[in-house]
């Protein structure tokens, strides 16, 4: 199963891109109270969020996930680590023995501790080898994904 938070949109290409590649089924993680759509303003939220450790609660929980093995986990990179939507999936979700596959999307700044606290909030899962991609990259990134999914052993 593919479960992403995309808020331009890069993060939302990437997952399909997987979708398109491997058939699996795919999770958009949204809030009961969403980021703004502003910059500015989603800057300033994720700043006080962080601050004050607020997890938002996801307006919909995967179903039936004891039945799913692999997880490629999607996010944008906010202020050097996973956006916060991905920490309410991760707060919200038991992914215990799980297999994750985790790939970030960003605009140029490096993923940070984007993976390693992924890492720290799903301890008890399995992590594969991570991919990352600048903006730049995505439009064009299907042969990438390719080379990720098939060093991760997901593809052939």
């Amino acid at each position: 199963m593919i479960v992403y938070y995309s808020w331009s949109g890069d993060t939302e290409f990437v997952a399909n891109q997987i979708k398109d590649l491997t058939g699996a089924d795919i999770f958009k993680i949204e809030l009961v109270e969403p980021f703004s759509t502003d910059y500015r303003t989603v800057a300033q939220q994720y700043r006080e969020d962080n601050r004050t450790g607020k997890i938002r609660k996801l307006k919909y929980t995967v179903e039936n996930l004891t039945s799913i093995d692999v997880i490629f986990l999607g996010t944008p990179v906010w202020g050097n680590t996973r956006a916060l939507p991905v920490k309410s999936f991760l707060h919200e979700h038991n992914l215990n023995g799980k297999t994750i596959a985790p790939f970030a999307t960003h605009a140029g700044g490096g993923i940070g501790d984007c993976f390693s606290d992924m890492k720290k909030e799903a301890a008890q899962a399995k992590f594969l080898d991570a991919l990352s991609l600048v903006s730049g990259q995505i439009p064009n990134s299907k042969p990438i994904i390719e080379k990720w999914l098939f060093n991760i052993d997901i593809i052939k």
